[in-house]
């Protein structure tokens, strides 16, 4: 599944930029995603911002999005971040 997911990554990735783009208005390119199904932002690209944030490099705005590839429609999503 791992090798499935870094093969796919690249055009979902850039259909994922286009529609947050359409709906949005923001410009995520390049989209940064969580190498995890159900991680933490321990496991997400999110965390070298909040390690440089911690050690003094400044504070970070972000913008969490999230996508649910199932079939199963789901109506609450928790997401820890920094």
């Amino acid at each position: 599944m791992a090798k499935s997911i870094a093969i796919n990554k690249p055009v979902y990735s850039k259909m994922i930029e286009e529609r947050i783009q359409e709906y949005s208005g923001y410009d995520t390119s390049p989209l940064e995603q969580c190498e995890r199904t159900n991680a933490t932002y321990y496991f997400c690209p999110v965390k070298k911002y909040a390690d440089a944030a911690k050690a003094g490099n400044g504070t970070f705005n972000m913008t969490v999005s999230i996508h649910n590839p199932s079939n199963i429609a789901m109506k609450k999503a928790e997401i820890l971040v920094p």
